[in-house]
């Protein structure tokens, strides 16, 4: 079981799941979240989010608002790499299976049959762990 899947990800559905990572949400002290799309190759082998050049904007930016990222959660909504940093071709490839999906479900309904389940996306299957570190 992943780290992540101990968070409750569906790590086991994703289609990231050989992907690189998961980088993990790390808690602040303070009421503020921090959200990025997913990590960067520098979050990844850092194994910590908001690290390399979009960290250092990011503590530049909390350094000027007063405050450092000790005090602020910060998290991805997709805790691994896409293969090439490319979400949206995954995403796009996601959507065509489930188009094929939809059309097998409609013969499968006309035949009596139980509908097979949709993909989840990448952003699906890290919910849950996401939810858990932020509420």
């Amino acid at each position: 079981m992943t780290k992540a899947e101990h968070l409750g990800c569906r790590c086991s559905e994703c289609p990231l799941q050989d992907a690189d990572g998961p980088v993990l949400p790390q808690r602040g002290s303070g009421p503020y979240t921090v959200v990025g799309e997913y990590p960067s190759i520098a979050a990844i082998s850092h194994e910590r989010p908001f690290t390399g050049p979009a960290g250092e904007i990011l503590r530049k930016a909390l350094r000027q608002a007063g405050t450092n990222s000790n005090t602020v959660t910060m998290h991805y909504a997709v805790m691994c790499r896409p293969p090439e940093g490319r979400l949206e071709s995954v995403l796009g490839r996601l959507r065509a299976r489930n188009a094929e999906r939809r059309k097998q479900n409609t013969k499968r309904k006309k035949a009596g049959e139980s509908p097979l389940p949709m993909f989840p996306t990448p952003m699906e299957c890290c919910r849950p762990g996401v939810q858990r570190v932020v509420t």
